[in-house]
């Protein structure tokens, strides 16, 4: 779904996760989700930039780096936080 770009996982039937991952496989859950985002932004025609930069490389190759993303993802900041290191704007 992610390479067609038909529906963006943010609307995609989910099951509900709390605000807060308490077990480990809510947060598993929550990073599994944030990888799947990553995906659909790398493939998506106008790519976010990234201003930390061991993580330069998410969205720059024609392959996914699925191990860089799952390092962002298990990043314990919040998701405010994600979202300005990813230089996402609503517009994106």
């Amino acid at each position: 779904m992610n390479l067609r770009q038909r529906h963006a996982p943010r609307f995609r039937p989910q099951p509900p996760l709390p605000q807060k991952a308490k077990s480990i496989a809510e947060q598993n859950l929550a990073r599994d989700r944030q990888v799947i985002d990553l995906h659909w932004r790398a493939n998506s025609i106008n790519k976010p930039m990234v201003s930390v930069s061991k993580f330069e490389g998410i969205f720059d190759s024609e392959a996914f780096n699925f191990k860089l993303a799952s390092n962002f993802a298990q990043l314990d900041w919040r998701q405010q936080t994600k979202v300005i290191h990813l230089r996402l704007t609503e517009e994106m």
